[in-house]
């Protein structure tokens, strides 16, 4: 039989055109995928619709803003005094923070400088300098006024404190604590703390300044 009868068999019958027709239009839909699965993307020019919270998420993250660390809580609320505490222990610069702040702090000959950087760049700085005495645990920090603050033309410096400030210090796992001198000590405590007041549960947790 030939093709041309063939053909008019299948014109008379309807049902085999109908299947016919479907089988060639199945044939070009795998083709058609195919050839767009094998093409290569192009920018539609719209990009991925985003939602506003994740549009928010990108700006914030895109946009560069001053770190500032919270302190790291400390692992108890008191210490036990260490009168075994050295000079050579706590000698040397240290850094922590305060509850809005950071202080840097050195002791180096009999002396000690103490600077208090807020966080909010607007706010000036505090400072303290002068000399020390360490006796047991108890670290007295005597202010000498004539010292005057660091010398900077960039940052403007305010006097911390005109009173001495006592802390009990001690050594736990490499970092320099200090807290308020208990009624043991046998010296006076302001009832506010230029330091301590501004830190959790009146203890400053000091590490190495790097």
């Amino acid at each position: 039989m030939h093709l041309k009868q063939h053909l008019e068999q299948i014109k008379d019958n309807k049902l085999g055109v109908a299947i016919l027709t479907v089988g060639i239009l199945a044939v070009l839909g795998v083709f058609i995928l195919i050839f767009q699965t094998m093409r290569p993307a192009t920018d539609s020019g719209q990009g991925p619709v985003l939602s506003q919270d994740e549009i928010q998420a990108f700006k914030e993250q895109s946009q560069p803003v001053a770190e500032v660390q919270k302190a790291p809580p400390h692992p108890k609320k008191t210490f036990k005094r260490q009168k075994t505490v050295s000079e050579e222990d706590i000698l040397g610069a240290w850094d922590a923070r305060l509850d809005t702040a950071r202080a840097i702090f050195q002791l180096k000959n009999g002396t000690y400088q103490l600077v208090i950087i807020p966080d909010d760049p607007i706010l000036a700085r505090y400072y303290s300098n002068g000399t020390y005495t360490l006796k047991d645990d108890l670290l007295m920090l005597e202010p000498n006024l004539d010292w005057g603050p660091p010398k900077s033309q960039r940052y403007v410096y305010s006097v911390l404190t005109r009173s001495e400030m006592p802390v009990s210090v001690l050594k736990y796992k490499g970092q320099l604590i200090w807290q308020l001198p208990g009624s043991d000590a046998g010296v006076y405590v302001p009832p506010y703390h230029p330091v301590l007041s501004e830190v959790q549960d009146n203890i400053a947790v000091w590490n190495v300044l790097k």
